[in-house]
């Protein structure tokens, strides 16, 4: 006690950690790694919860399990796309018996899961099956996977609020860019009545080519060289990824209940140079545009297909990989957000800002917007 026998305050007590068990270990599980070992969550002022990678799982690379936490440094070298078979840790895991991406969910010592599987886009699954076991075991969610908003939000999003649980899923539309969080947070009392974006970048890098005088398929191939699009491009070039895009937005924004199947979808193939040429020499340009409305009985609508549109059409503007969305209100008017260039670290960006948020805020039920 000092000398002037005043009591010293209490240093505050320090909060606990928030444990992650990370499900899927690709590349935007490695960017993750990268920013958590740069400690880009300590910039947070007053801090949050600090986050503690517990666990992690693939189903090439096997399973890492440490209660006290895992280097993420370590995690990030492991995950590398160029890591050799000698790396560390995870390559070296195998899975326990008789587990699978649904019991890791369950079972995993963590506080929050981290859904980054690849994408089902014919049924969301088996993304949804971790996402249910991880809210029905205790767990926040946190996704970058598509699927399940597309597929099954609305059912997932009582789920967490009747466990009391969180589930954010920022990356799954336009990488890090904040669309869902400018919904939950800044159009308060906002009716969404439409959205009108350009959610894919493959199919606006081939079109771009296109215009510039390549044929379909060398358009294609080029953008495989630059590593945008899959060796098999169907997703991309036939409206699918779009078309799952356009329903994750229609859901949580417009609170529909609209699945890939019922979203008319159009896709590129059809297209040639001359399409584009005459398009540009009437001042237009083609997009891929995605678009879903209200019908006049409220039902949601959704439509994926090439579109001329004016260069003076803020989608127009749009070029390589950058992404658009416009957002219509009934009181906010019309918004619109763009991205520029998007990469990797965006994407894992999307991620960490939900763990973030999750990291600041007391655990509650959210209410169903």
């Amino acid at each position: 006690m000092p000398a002037d026998g005043r009591r010293q305050p209490a240093a505050p007590a320090q909060p606990p950690p928030l444990r992650l068990a990370i499900l899927g270990a690709g590349n935007v599980a490695w960017a993750l790694c990268q920013l958590l070992a740069e400690g880009v969550a300590g910039r947070l002022d007053p801090p949050g919860r600090p986050l503690v990678v517990t666990a992690i799982a693939s189903r090439r690379r096997g399973v890492l399990i440490d209660p006290n936490g895992l280097d993420p440094a370590c995690l990030a070298a492991d995950l590398a796309p160029d890591a050799g078979p000698e790396a560390p840790g995870l390559a070296r895991k195998t899975w326990p018996p008789g587990w699978d991406g649904r019991t890791f969910a369950a079972q995993a010592p963590a506080d929050v899961l981290v859904e980054l599987t690849t994408l089902d886009i014919t049924s969301g699954q088996p993304a949804i099956a971790h996402i249910e076991a991880a809210l029905l075991t205790g767990k926040d969610v946190v996704t970058a996977n598509k699927g399940p908003i597309a597929w099954d939000y609305r059912r997932l999003r009582d789920l967490a609020a009747a466990q009391g649980r969180r589930l954010r899923f920022e990356a799954a539309v336009m990488d890090g860019a904040p669309v869902f969080n400018l919904h939950r947070h800044c159009l308060r009392a906002c009716t969404v009545t439409g959205v009108r974006g350009i959610l894919n970048s493959t199919t606006n890098v081939i079109l771009e080519r296109m215009g510039e005088g390549l044929g379909f398929d060398d358009a294609v191939a080029e953008a495989q060289r630059l590593g945008i699009a899959e060796a098999d491009p169907s997703l991309d070039v036939d409206g699918h990824d779009a078309a799952a895009k356009l329903c994750c937005l229609a859901n949580v924004l417009m609170r529909a209940q609209l699945a890939p199947p019922q979203v008319e979808r159009a896709g590129i193939r059809g297209l040639g140079p001359p399409d584009l040429i005459v398009a540009r020499q009437a001042g237009q340009v083609i997009k891929l545009v995605a678009e879903a409305g209200l019908s006049s009985d409220g039902r949601a609508w959704g439509r994926v297909a090439p579109a001329a549109i004016p260069l003076t059409d803020p989608l127009a503007l749009v070029r390589g990989t950058s992404s658009v969305l416009t957002i219509t209100t009934d009181l906010l008017g019309v918004l619109t957000i763009t991205e520029q260039a998007p990469q990797l670290r965006q994407t894992a960006y999307g991620v960490l800002g939900d763990l973030l948020e999750l990291a600041e805020e007391p655990v509650q039920a959210e209410p169903i917007r």
